[in-house]
């Protein structure tokens, strides 16, 4: 207990950013399933009457997942992590991806190529968990390549090509 005290009293502002991402995307999470699930009210009124299911999170019905067909070497990191096979899905004009993935020899950064009802209008890049406790870059073009890289390195490649998860990436279908 005493090294984590003297962290925290040596640098506030990570344990600060740490806090506000793990807020973030609990938050988010949550959001999203009263988004796609409409029960926000029903939920409320539940906790509220101290039902034995308040607690629980609510399950997203009606989500039609599609894998996403991997290219270029690029492989599901599921066998090894339990995080899910890369998948796509639309609810409510949002698109969810989902899953993980690695390239085990380096080479090409596009693993695939996203179906047209899936597609962005505009090119994207979003900041995506990479190995190690790194950041890296996902960017999904408006022709549906999808890319994986990061400025790190693992092995003989990137820190992209050795996992980059999939998980609570989103965006609006027509961004």
């Amino acid at each position: 207990m005493g090294r984590f005290r003297s962290l925290v009293a040596q640098s506030p502002a990570i344990v600060i950013a740490v806090v506000a991402a793990a807020l973030s995307l609990g938050g988010g999470a949550y959001a999203s399933t009263q988004l796609a699930t409409g029960h926000h009210s029903q939920q409320a009124a539940q906790a509220r009457a101290g039902s034995a299911h308040a607690g629980q999170a609510v399950t997203t019905t009606g989500v039609s997942w599609s894998p996403i067909t991997l290219l270029n070497g690029w492989a599901s990191e599921n066998s090894t992590y339990q995080s899910g096979n890369p998948k796509v899905a639309v609810q409510s004009g949002v698109v969810y991806l989902s899953g993980s993935l690695a390239q085990a020899t380096p080479g090409s950064a596009e693993f695939a190529l996203l179906p047209k009802q899936f597609r962005p209008t505009h090119n994207m890049w979003i900041t995506v968990y990479t190995f190690g406790d790194t950041s890296g870059t996902l960017f999904i073009g408006a022709n549906g390549i999808m890319e994986a890289f990061s400025p790190g390195t693992c092995g003989s490649g990137d820190t992209a090509q050795c996992y980059t998860s999939l998980a609570s990436v989103s965006y609006p279908v027509n961004s």
